[in-house]
């Protein structure tokens, strides 16, 4: 369900692991908040902070993350998320996405992590789309994944308090 930043991949993992996917977006086209957020991700111990000499863990992001957030960051959600970033940047690297110059950089929003570790690409979030695009498109071609635009979920069809399926209905 939703065909943004989090949908894509997930349609993308499940299909190349054998799942014939049934994946509704509500809007008429793919991308979700990728149309207009920056794109701005933050990871640790990529293969582009080897490559600039910048030592970096996922242990001293997650410190800086919580120095910076005052120690109010989920200890759980954000330690499964810092401890993944650096997989998902690699992921999107090979699927083609390009780095803005300057990327990875501390950071100029908040006050500023310790190395540099924020990646975005030229075209902000469309970069992120136009890296995971040509794939997806492949696999709704190849029919792995089945795309049902201007589609939304209207409730959750659940059995014994278990989610068996969905409601939708097409615009």
């Amino acid at each position: 369900i939703g065909a943004g930043s989090s949908g894509l991949p997930a349609a993308i993992f499940a299909a190349e692991r054998g799942a014939n996917v049934l994946h509704i977006e509500a809007d008429n086209r793919i991308g979700g908040t990728l149309h207009w957020s920056s794109g701005q991700m933050a990871a640790a111990g990529t293969s582009i902070q080897t490559k600039l000499g910048i030592m970096d863990s996922p242990q001293a992001h997650y410190d800086d993350v919580q120095r910076i957030t005052d120690n109010t960051m989920d200890p759980v959600l954000g330690k499964l998320a810092i401890d993944n970033a650096a997989d998902t940047i690699e992921w999107l690297l090979e699927l083609g996405f390009e780095l803005a110059p300057g990327s990875p950089e501390a950071g100029v929003v908040h006050e500023p992590y310790t190395v540099r570790r924020y990646y975005w690409g030229n075209n902000e979030g469309i970069s992120v789309l136009d890296a995971m695009r040509p794939s997806y498109e492949k696999m709704i071609a190849e029919k792995s994944i089945t795309l049902l635009m201007s589609t939304k979920m209207t409730s959750l069809i659940l059995e014994d308090d278990k989610a068996v399926g969905i409601n939708a209905e097409q615009d």
